[in-house]
């Protein structure tokens, strides 16, 4: 899959089926990773089994992978580590995320195509599998190289506070790499892209993109606690 080789303009135009907000740009924001420098689950972690840390801030997770019908992008015990990973990530903000539904899907199943092939495919994604009270994290299989999504060079995209439906939805080959999805989900927390390879929110995630300044930690608390309080378990 191609890679974003230079940093691309925050805001790109996407979702013509999307209302656009003059002040914000776009309802969704993309990264793409270093091939050169992957995440795997195996990395430590200060949680276990997909639960929040005591004393920080716990965000439901409803992670769905999709599934052929008999072996599914991820299973149940990878999203727990790949969760658990996250939450090392995250804890430097005093956030935690707690995996509290995984389902392996057959897309078909649910109306939904096998191979994700143009952006316009996403809000159906998020339409169709999200919830009322979790963040949902979309695992599909490997984009179809025909559309604009493979076209982008990105691996993932989020959408915005403000721009539902909400959800994470997640290419194959970075179903694993748990700093593209710990990215993901500071973009659903309200965090945009910044131009630093040791930042989470940088526009390529490599191994090394793991920190988050006071500032984006204050507003991904205050993201949590005010348009996603639904998600929040004590």
């Amino acid at each position: 899959m191609q890679r974003l080789q230079n940093f691309k303009p925050l805001f790109l135009s996407l979702l013509a089926a999307v209302a656009l907000s003059a002040c914000e740009g776009v309802s969704e924001t993309s990264s793409a990773s270093d091939a050169s420098q992957v995440v795997t689950p195996t990395e430590g972690s200060t949680s276990s089994g997909g639960q929040c840390a005591s004393g920080d801030l716990c965000l439901a997770l409803k992670i769905v992978a999709y599934s052929d019908g008999t072996s599914p992008v991820i299973d149940s015990r990878t999203a727990e580590d790949i969760v658990s990973r996250i939450n090392g990530v995250w804890s430097q903000c005093g956030i935690g995320f707690r995996l509290e539904d995984f389902q392996a899907v057959e897309p078909k199943n649910v109306g939904l195509a096998e191979i994700p092939q143009n952006m316009s495919e996403l809000p159906q994604i998020r339409g169709t599998l999200q919830s009322s009270n979790q963040l949902l994290v979309v695992m599909t299989d490997g984009w179809g190289s025909a559309g604009n999504i493979n076209d982008s060079g990105a691996d993932a995209w989020t959408t915005l506070p403000g721009y539902p439906p909400y959800g994470a939805v997640i290419d194959e080959p970075v179903a694993r790499n748990a700093n593209i999805i710990a990215h993901e989900l500071g973009h659903y927390l309200d965090l945009l892209h910044i131009q630093n390879r040791s930042n989470l929110l940088s526009p390529v995630v490599g191994a090394s993109s793991r920190g988050l300044s006071s500032g984006q930690c204050s507003t991904a608390r205050a993201t949590a606690q005010g348009v996603f309080a639904p998600m929040l378990r004590s």
